[in-house]
């Protein structure tokens, strides 16, 4: 059964950070500048950044397929909006529904947050996440240029949706 759970122990930052070394390089490597998707991990998907990003609110989910954990993804409460990031999936189970069954939790854990807006900076080139997106009732809100402190440049969007109670 395809589930989602808190990671909130250190066994479950260590398990992220774990899926982070395997998916992240992979997924980016041939979309962005040598060194980049080892530098999101070691920037902000260690363990012990995870950790510091619970102490300041952040809320991380592990996807679990038949308690296998195969997928993470991160909100971060900022008044009354919330910001979704570490949305990642491992390649052999992209495409199997796993992307909505996170948007339908996301959707729940944003209202029981109160939140009134959902946003993300997503690479314009990952067509397949800014679909999905779009087909969970996300927008475009701006083309940014997101300067990283290795130096790399990404072009992503901002993309937003507004919570319906």
């Amino acid at each position: 059964m395809d589930t989602i759970i808190s990671a909130y122990t250190p066994e479950h930052f260590a398990l992220i950070e774990e899926l982070a070394w395997r998916i992240v390089p992979e997924f980016y490597a041939p979309l962005l500048e040598p060194g980049t998707p080892e530098y999101f991990v070691k920037s902000g998907l260690t363990a012990a950044a995870l950790a510091a990003q619970v102490e300041r609110g952040d809320k991380h989910f592990i996807i679990l397929v038949e308690d296998r954990a195969v997928g993470c993804f991160s909100l971060e409460p900022e008044g009354t909006m919330v910001v979704l990031s570490h949305f990642y999936v491992l390649r052999e189970y992209r495409g199997r529904g796993l992307g909505q069954l996170a948007m339908t939790f996301i959707d729940r854990e944003v209202t029981v947050m109160g939140a009134r807006r959902i946003e993300l900076l997503v690479l314009r080139v990952n067509s397949a996440a800014v679909g999905l997106y779009r087909k969970n009732g996300y927008a475009v809100a701006a083309e940014v240029l997101t300067r990283l402190g290795n130096g790399a440049v990404l072009e992503d969007y901002l993309m937003r949706k507004e919570v319906d109670y």
